[in-house]
């Protein structure tokens, strides 16, 4: 893996954190499931860096790692808030 790769995905996440999680939270409407799956979608992206061909491309490789990890887990229909209120109004 190239150094220089690493320090540009890095980088890249940094500066664009806010739009992974909320890309993640589209998704899981749940903030700490959306939490997890870009805290996955990053380390996926370090192990698989190796396969990203065109660096200009990183955006949109990355987006499709978090939007799979996303779509590869459990959907969670009622968010915590939801079934607490359901809870306690039984």
């Amino acid at each position: 893996m190239a150094e220089s790769s690493l320090v540009r995905l890095q980088a890249y996440v940094e500066e664009h954190q806010a739009e992974l999680y909320r890309l993640a939270y589209s998704y899981m409407k749940n903030r700490d499931d959306a939490l997890d799956a870009v805290q996955e979608s990053i380390v996926r992206a370090i192990d698989k860096l190796h396969t990203l061909r065109d660096e200009e491309r990183l955006r949109v490789w990355l987006t499709r790692i978090v939007v799979n990890e996303c779509l590869s887990r459990p959907l969670q229909i009622m968010s915590d808030d939801y079934k607490k209120n359901a809870d306690s109004n039984a």
